[in-house]
């Protein structure tokens, strides 16, 4: 059996970008994967539209960080994990794409290595300015 990988997304007001960066994680050529968005306390009908998105995408999971724990990103990743049931965990910001075979080469590596393992992998980020673009 596949290794299942749990993708934890934390986010806080990125409805605007969370329909991209949900598609690049549906978009995976590597299938046995869950998704668990935790949401810092939006205001900005991020909730409404992952309600919707989870209805649709059975593999996307949506919970609201708790208002007695404390907020932030790491909060909600610390969330993420308690609510994961994957052998390994991908962190997503929820501005953040993931390359389209970027879960499928790393199990592959990970495949044939032991003991334990911490991967990263090649990045770049996104600006309006021509001049920022690497």
């Amino acid at each position: 059996m596949k290794h299942l990988v749990s993708i934890i997304i934390p986010t806080f007001n990125r409805k605007d970008f969370l329909p991209e960066t949900l598609k690049s994680v549906a978009d995976q050529t590597y299938e046995n994967w869950e998704c668990i968005i935790i949401d810092d306390g939006s205001t900005d009908g991020t909730s409404i539209f992952m309600q919707e998105y989870c209805e649709r995408n059975l593999k996307f999971k949506y919970f609201q960080r708790p208002i007695n724990l404390n907020g932030g990103a790491s909060s909600c990743r610390n969330l993420g994990i308690k609510f994961s049931k994957g052998e390994y965990i991908q962190f997503l910001d929820s501005d953040d794409l993931l390359g389209i075979n970027k879960l499928e080469e790393q199990i592959k590596f990970l495949e044939n290595e032991k003991g334990d393992v911490l991967l990263t992998c090649k990045w770049g980020f996104f600006s309006d300015e021509s001049d920022m673009y690497r």
